[in-house]
């Protein structure tokens, strides 16, 4: 399955990030997915700042998906 499927089937549930194979997982969802640009819009919160993000992500910047874990290209 290519991973703007994957990604549809994850919308608006709780997956966790991770920045690279060996960098930080946080919790967060993906909030909406924007097929005519490639794209998705994801929600994150960092317990170490204290505070949430979004980010609009481009769907050649995920390196895998496995289960409601997506791994970012570094």
């Amino acid at each position: 399955m290519d991973i703007s499927s994957q990604i549809a089937l994850l919308e608006g549930k709780k997956v966790i990030f991770k920045w690279g194979e060996d960098g930080r997982e946080l919790e967060g969802k993906i909030t909406k997915i924007h097929e005519k640009h490639g794209a998705f819009t994801s929600e994150y919160y960092d317990p170490e700042l204290d505070a949430g993000a979004g980010a609009l992500v481009s769907f050649t910047n995920v390196a895998r998906i496995d289960g409601t874990l997506i791994v970012f290209k570094k």
